[in-house]
């Protein structure tokens, strides 16, 4: 079944599809119209058995769009233009505007007939400008139901003489629609009625010489099975007579052919099958589901589900009221922190500093990002549940600094637990450090462009402080209740290894100026390494000694490089200059001002001055002098220092 001449019920006289483009030497006279001729083109009639107006009837293809720029028919795009196109032509429209322009109904038909099936058939070697001429061409058309294969006989030229024809096949290799789900539809628009109609299988055509090629797949298939069920019948044999069944019956179960009648879009079969797709009964169908899922129930596509459901939340999470989508997005967001470049598209319709007067409500600022309050995560718990004060203490400690010894959790057991708990989903473990990294990386954009929120939340925190460690004091071990007896015992290192790590570390400190204590330990390694085999034995042994201390107790090793450096918020510096030893004085001013204020923090100048002056009673410092103290430990940024960053990192 055709439907060419559907869509433009005007006769438009045949052009040769070949014709040759030559360029006239002279004007082409223009022939005079009689005047008893019209020239209006000629209508053609209808068939009778149509019940509506050919011209309100267009065949639509509801479909995703495919790589295949194929058909089986040309659509003009020129015919059955819309009167509304006019009138839009017309009138200006402004293009800020955003109406409805026309009102389409949509009728579901189901199937035509229990006998009626649709297909739809593409030619992806054939150009649309080309198409088959099927009506002259078309000999035979074979279909087999099940598979979806499809192949039409046709007749076609042989070389340059039209008189001689041969026969050429265009065949499928199956129907291209999923299993589960119809993705496909045929529809007739007849006025503003859409009818749809469900494609039963979807197929390509492509020219192929089957017919050869079958016979000879045949031949070697019947081989392969004669052997196949020889082998079979020699191992039935040997399980005591047990018989096997006989691949021959897949064989015999093979589907064959169907062959079917080519009709024409002009004949009173196609113009009744036309009338079928649109659908008599106009029910209205109920829908029990939202919209949104009705439209998606038209392309199912995959089984996995993991696509939609995002959008699916996010339809239904905006439209809750500002404070509960935020709320929801909280508990059922999975992440333990959020960045504000995220959050803010939670609420699209208000400005940024009505989302962070909502924000500052329901979580807090750590590390730059947006962590949700106990009352937010943990609705049903007592503000002194051992749960919600593990999760304060814990977001406490990274809003101070990335990393959580082990040492800030010696805690009972039933905190440690508790700890660990709240820890697997804010931090990553590190056994070898001994201690735990916040997991999500600093948002130091938004503390920049909104250092007055950053500030706010920095009191925030200051105040909750004591009584969050008032309520974790109860679980600590008794033994830690005795600074005199426990706490105040130190580990301490032999005098030849605490001169060894000293004399190590001013090495190490004259080649990175800001170390960590893990840099220190690689560093510790690599000198033993790399030195023992350059050097004699004599001078590289206080290397391997200090070495060998890597290993030992941390609390030993820490001693001694507190002795020789001050900790900047995990970071470590030399007391004292090893390039400029007399600029100690203001290179003291810098560290003290560094360990004043909360990590990642920056400096300028003018506060870096007036902290000198004050402390040293001087009011003037050379700018060589101020930029050997600050080259020495800092790096500039932007107009102003931040400390280095430990060396490895």
């Amino acid at each position: 079944m055709d439907f060419d001449d559907l869509e433009d019920p005007i006769q438009k006289p045949q052009v040769p599809r070949f014709l040759p483009k030559l360029k006239p030497k002279g004007k082409l006279p223009q022939k005079k119209s009689e005047p008893g001729l019209n020239s209006d083109p000629v209508v053609k009639p209808e068939p009778h058995e149509l019940s509506v107006d050919a011209e309100d009837s267009k065949l639509v293809s509801v479909a995703p769009k495919s790589g295949v720029a194929s058909s089986s028919y040309n659509t003009n795009e020129n015919a059955n233009v819309p009167e509304l196109e006019e009138d839009r032509q017309a009138e200006p429209m402004d293009v800020d505007d955003d109406y409805v322009v026309r009102e389409i109904d949509v009728y579901f038909n189901p199937q035509p007939d229990e006998n009626t099936q649709l297909y739809v058939m593409q030619y992806p070697l054939r150009p649309s400008w080309r198409p088959y001429d099927l009506e002259d061409q078309c000999k035979e058309v074979r279909l087999k139901p099940k598979s979806g294969k499809v192949e039409i006989d046709i007749e076609v030229p042989n070389g340059s003489d039209s008189l001689n024809t041969q026969k050429m096949t265009l065949s499928s290799s199956g129907n291209l629609l999923p299993k589960i789900g119809c993705t496909y539809a045929i529809g007739v628009l007849q006025g503003d009625k859409l009818h749809l109609n469900p494609l039963h299988a979807l197929v390509q055509l492509r020219p192929s010489t089957s017919a050869a090629d079958e016979e000879e797949e045949d031949t070697n298939d019947t081989k392969i099975l004669k052997d196949f069920d020889r082998k079979r019948a020699a191992a039935s044999s040997k399980n005591q007579g047990k018989m096997l069944p006989s691949s021959k019956q897949n064989t015999n179960d093979k589907e064959s052919w169907v062959p079917l009648k080519y009709h024409s879009s002009r004949s009173d079969l196609s113009t009744t099958c036309l009338q079928k797709l649109m659908a008599a009964n106009h029910s209205p169908i109920p829908l029990t589901v939202s919209p949104y899922d009705y439209l998606n129930s038209f392309c199912p596509g995959r089984s996995n589900d993991s696509i939609r459901q995002p959008l699916r939340f996010m339809r239904s999470l905006l439209s809750l009221p500002l404070e509960e989508r935020f709320k929801k997005w909280f508990c059922e967001g999975g992440a333990p922190a959020y960045r504000f470049s995220v959050l803010k598209y939670l609420a699209p319709e208000v400005p940024l500093d009505q989302v962070i007067q909502i924000l500052d409500k329901q979580a807090v600022l750590v590390q730059g990002l947006w962590v949700p309050e106990n009352p937010i995560i943990l609705p049903h718990c007592d503000p002194n549940d051992p749960l919600a004060i593990a999760r304060e203490y814990v977001i406490l400690k990274f809003s101070q600094k990335l990393t959580i010894t082990d040492e800030e959790l010696a805690f009972k057991k039933i905190m440690n637990v508790l700890l660990v708990q709240v820890l697997q989903k804010f931090a990553i473990q590190r056994t070898v450090m001994r201690d735990w990294k916040f997991k999500e990386p600093p948002d130091t954009s938004f503390t920049k462009d909104y250092s007055e929120v950053a500030e706010q939340q920095r009191e925030k925190f200051a105040r909750k402080k004591p009584q969050i460690m008032i309520k974790i004091e109860k679980y600590i071990p008794h033994f830690q209740n005795c600074p005199k007896v426990a706490l105040s015992k130190k580990i301490l290192l032999p005098d030849e290894k605490r001169e060894a790590v000293l004399k190590a570390l001013e090495v190490l400190f004259r080649k990175h100026s800001v170390n960590s204590y893990e840099t220190i330990c690689r560093g510790l390694r690599d000198m033993a390494v790399s030195k023992s085999s350059v050097q004699r034995e004599d001078n590289s042994k206080w290397m391997v000694v200090a070495a060998s201390c890597v290993d030992g107790p941390r609390e030993g090793l820490e001693g001694v490089i507190k002795e020789f450096a001050t900790s900047i918020h995990g970071a470590y510096v030399a007391k004292s200059s090893l390039l400029h030893p007399d600029l100690n004085p203001l290179r003291n001013v810098v560290i003290q001002l560094f360990l004043a204020r909360p990590p990642n923090e920056k400096l300028v100048k003018a506060h870096i001055l007036e902290a000198f002056r004050a402390s040293l009673k001087k009011d003037n410092v050379s700018d060589n002098d101020y930029l050997k103290v600050m080259n020495e430990i800092c790096e500039s940024r932007r107009g102003s220092w931040v400390l280095k960053s430990p060396a490895g990192r």
